[in-house]
């Protein structure tokens, strides 16, 4: 059977704007009712069918209309269809496909067996032929598209296939609606999600050109492809146009594709390279079919420009393994550099020493100067640190203001003093960061092997507890392992009975940031951060006593009582009269994968008296790799009652495009380092797009994190951010401080900052 695009068409079936217009209406349309009625008005407007109408089963055992396009008023007046069998009655075309899940065409209406009870109101309306197709969500049948139709004989084999095909594109977006099965069935939809993304993403928005051999150029072709060309829409026609197309079809080796259709040869899609006219190069995508315009077989291509999606493919790689802030190797790719390198060491009986470097004060840094500074700083110290060490050596950023190196070859431990000395003299040269000078120090602690371990991780757990001693010695101290440093492993943790006593003194307190709609600039929500006032010691910073509270335990029972407090502070906002707001949560991973932690949700709901749909559970891609089924059962429960969810600090972990597919959440945030640099870091900026382009494929809502100017407000709106979340709005405030705000309807500005041009914004000069 010829496919749908190789077919001959009638001159009344407007066969490829009935396919745009379906291919568009279930990537676009969310709603099911809306759909039922596009696919309707698709098929009546475009020459398919004079009636066309879909009828859904109901739980009483009948199909009923629920959509319709064409004169179908009267036709469809009180009518009900019977899918159960009725005594001395054969079931009409639509039971028949309901029952059979399979299209039911009767192309003579007058003399079709099936027909009888439905042809006085066919024969009002002109009917001649009829045909149903069924429409499935999951593996059940629950409706039916029938058509009507003048001609007797008009549903042809490959008409029937064109309008199954079109039931099948309705019957899978209805199910991406739906988002329900069991198991087994998600598991299925997933694999059936996948393909479909990768075709949505692979052609959206597609350049498309009709070429025939008679023309001298595309006889047709859309306005993606003028824009592909380097040209407005509106040169369709000209000499410019003609030439430019041309020069498209034989650089791309059109004329190829088209032999090779007509001997009946599979072409499959595939990339190319295309010169534009302005001479840069784009990555594109081409997919060609035969299709018969008039008299005469032409091509019909499809040319996507996936430019952007390769730059983020090999970012997205790059990632995987190095740091995005130094582009050093991250922690992953330095264990198995490191593991190569000490193997090395046993084979030449060499010594090596793992040197770990933690700069002093970065945390002043970011506070006092902002973390674009402070990132600078970090990059810039990672290129210092990387001109020192050995070629070959590893070197990466761990985490945080933390490098590690492994030095090899060393004939003796004391080699490596002088290799220390060089760190220090290097960092003491001042670093200058966007114009602002600093001078940094880095406390080291070393450890060797094999004296010390002779496994990576013992070498990094030795350095690391050596670090610490230096860095109670003071700044730019340096400090080798040794065992009587383990013995001094309780004043790591002397925060512990400090953090359990705060618990009980009510010592911690939540902040809350605001997150800004973008499409109105109001207060949308609120994300819940937690604090730690310290009566002696002052503020102590989450980076310090988390960790403390992870190793401990103790996080579950904070993070219990966060939960619990925005929620119950969410809650008396509205009594207190303010709009209703959704208040986001962290949820650390000891948290999710505690057996308790779905009772806890639903207990701090339930106390409070919070609305689930009120409630955002952020979680990182860190805490999903711990345990994938654990959590995907978390989240599914959850979302079953409402709770929304959402994946934090996308795009910095190892599986971000496979966690949008798995798991069904409801938002993503896109990681503020991503984000700092945009626009004028190119890289970045093109991965924003990516991410935000990947998640409303399939149908999340995106926020960026980490907004601080106007500029990157401005490019984030442009890119399809639905919120923002940072220091250009707010930094995290008091409960009341945020009352305050939304008492007084504070909002970000969108129109001014819009028209502000050319302007750099600090603080957030377009917030009032």
């Amino acid at each position: 059977m010829p496919s749908v695009a190789q077919r001959t068409i009638r001159p009344s079936f407007d066969f490829l704007a009935a396919l745009s217009r379906t291919n568009s209406a279930i990537v676009r349309i969310r709603d099911p009712q809306a759909l039922f009625d596009e696919i309707c008005a698709i098929c009546v407007d475009h020459g398919i069918a004079k009636v066309a109408y879909i009828a859904m089963a109901d739980e009483g055992g009948y199909a009923r209309p629920v959509a319709s396009a064409g004169p179908a008023k009267a036709f469809l007046s009180d009518i009900e269809i019977p899918l159960r069998p009725v005594p001395g009655a054969q079931p009409g075309p639509i039971a028949t496909a309901i029952q059979r899940g399979q299209p039911y065409v009767a192309n003579d209406l007058h003399a079709d067996p099936s027909t009888p009870p439905w042809r006085p109101r066919a024969i009002s309306i002109g009917s001649n032929a009829t045909a149903a197709f069924p429409i499935h969500r999951g593996t059940r049948v629950v409706g039916a598209l029938s058509l009507h139709v003048t001609r007797k004989g008009f549903f042809d084999a490959a008409v029937v296939e064109l309008l199954q095909a079109m039931a099948d594109d309705l019957s899978y977006a209805l199910e991406n609606i739906d988002r329900e099965g069991e198991r087994a069935e998600a598991v299925r939809e997933a694999e059936v999600g996948r393909e479909r993304f990768r075709t949505i993403f692979d052609v959206t928005p597609a350049a498309t050109a009709i070429w025939c051999e008679s023309a001298a150029g595309p006889v047709d072709a859309n306005d993606s492809f003028c824009v592909l060309l380097g040209l407005d829409p509106n040169d369709r026609g000209t000499d410019a146009f003609q030439i430019e197309a041309r020069r498209c079809y034989d650089e791309l080796d059109l004329a190829t594709h088209a032999a090779r259709l007509r001997a009946n040869h599979r072409v499959r899609d595939h990339e190319a390279r295309l010169r534009s006219r302005s001479g840069h190069l784009r990555d594109v995508s081409i997919s060609a079919k035969l299709i018969t315009c008039g008299d005469e077989t032409c091509m019909l291509t499809v040319i996507t420009d996936i430019t952007e999606r390769k730059m983020y493919e090999a970012s997205q790689e790059h990632f995987v393994t190095h740091d995005n802030v130094t582009g050093l190797p991250n922690r992953r790719l330095f264990y198995s550099l490191a593991a190569q390198a000490i193997a090395k060491c046993r084979r030449t009986n060499t010594v090596a020493a793992l040197v770990l470097a933690d700069l002093d004060r970065m945390k002043f840094v970011n506070d006092e100067h902002g973390h674009r500074v402070g990132d600078e700083a970090l990059r810039l110290v990672g290129e210092r640190l990387r001109a020192l060490v050995p070629d070959g050596d590893p070197i990466a950023r761990l985490s945080g203001d933390e490098f590690v190196m492994l030095l090899t070859g060393l004939r003796a431990p004391p080699d490596v003093q002088s290799w220390l000395a060089r760190i220090g003299e290097s960092l003491s040269s001042p670093i200058w960061a966007f114009g602002t000078e600093l001078r940094l120090s880095a406390s080291v602690g070393v450890a060797f092997f094999p004296s010390h371990g002779t496994e990576i991780d013992e070498l990094v757990r030795k350095a690391d507890r050596a670090m610490y001693t230096a860095k109670s010695v003071g700044n730019g101290a340096h400090a080798l392992y040794g065992p009587e440093m383990m013995l001094e492993r309780g004043a790591h943790n002397d925060l512990a009975p400090l953090l359990r006593r705060a618990v009980g003194l009510e010592q911690l307190f939540v902040e809350y940031q605001p997150k800004i709609r973008m499409s109105d600039g109001r207060i949308a929500g609120a994300e819940a951060l937690l604090r730690w006032h310290h009566p002696e010691r002052g503020l102590i910073a989450p980076t310090a006593f988390v960790p403390v509270a992870e190793e401990t335990g103790l996080i579950v029972e904070i993070g219990q009582w966060v939960l619990r407090e925005a929620c119950a502070q969410a809650v008396a906002w509205q009594a207190r009269g303010l709009p209703a707001i959704a208040i986001a949560v962290n949820v650390s991973a000891h948290q999710l994968l505690h057996s308790n932690f779905e009772t806890q949700v639903l207990d701090a709901l339930q106390l409070t008296g919070l609305k689930p749909e009120l409630l955002e559970l952020e979680i990182t891609e860190s805490v999903i790799a711990k345990d994938l089924e654990r959590v995907s059962t978390a989240i599914g429960d959850l979302r079953a009652i409402g709770v929304r969810f959402a994946i934090d600090d996308f795009g910095t972990g190892y599986s971000s495009l496979g966690y949008l597919k798995r798991f069904r959440v409801d938002r993503v945030k896109v990681d503020q380092s991503f984000v700092r640099d945009v626009p004028s870091d190119q890289a970045n900026a093109a991965i924003v797009r990516a991410v935000v382009s990947l998640a409303k494929s399939v149908g999340l809502e995106v926020t960026a994190e980490g907004i601080e100017t106007d500029e990157q407000c401005r490019f984030v709106d442009e890119a399809g951010c639905d919120e923002i979340q940072g220091y250009l709005f707010s930094r995290p405030v008091s409960a009341n401080e945020f009352e305050v705000m939304l008492r007084a309807r504070r909002t970000l500005d969108v129109s001014s900052y819009r028209r502000c041009e050319n302007t750099s914004s600090v603080g957030g000069q377009c917030a009032r």
